[in-house]
């Protein structure tokens, strides 16, 4: 019995092993940067709701954390929704699409800046 068991380790550990030798594939056209861009953010709030609430909402929980985060500060007042942050962010993106090249991550913090700036 405990022969098989180092058998079958000996094989997962050679299959591992050579998964990690094979040559990588080559990257799509489309993956031209090391970062989630504005543009690409902007396409998903339009195809997915869902999706923009969680990116947005991820950066504005880290804005109550990290301050400034990008160099920026938010500020929404209580009660301000996920949809509302949002739709800001979608907003400001729509607004600036010659910045959209930029990482997607600081055009959110600074899309939640502008729409709920700190007095």
């Amino acid at each position: 019995m405990r022969h098989r068991s180092c058998a079958r380790f000996m094989l997962v550990l050679g299959a591992l092993l050579l998964g990690l030798t094979r040559p990588s594939p080559a990257p799509q056209a489309q993956e031209t940067a090391d970062f989630f861009s504005g543009e690409e953010l902007f396409e998903a709030c339009q195809i997915s709701k869902e999706y923009c609430l969680g990116y947005v909402t991820a950066v504005a929980d880290v804005m109550l954390r990290v301050k400034p985060l990008y160099g920026v500060e938010s500020c929404p007042p209580p009660g301000t929704s996920k949809g509302q942050k949002a739709d800001t962010v979608t907003a400001w993106l729509e607004a600036n699409p010659d910045l959209r090249y930029l990482n997607a991550a600081s055009l959110t913090a600074k899309g939640l800046a502008a729409g709920f700036p700190c007095e």
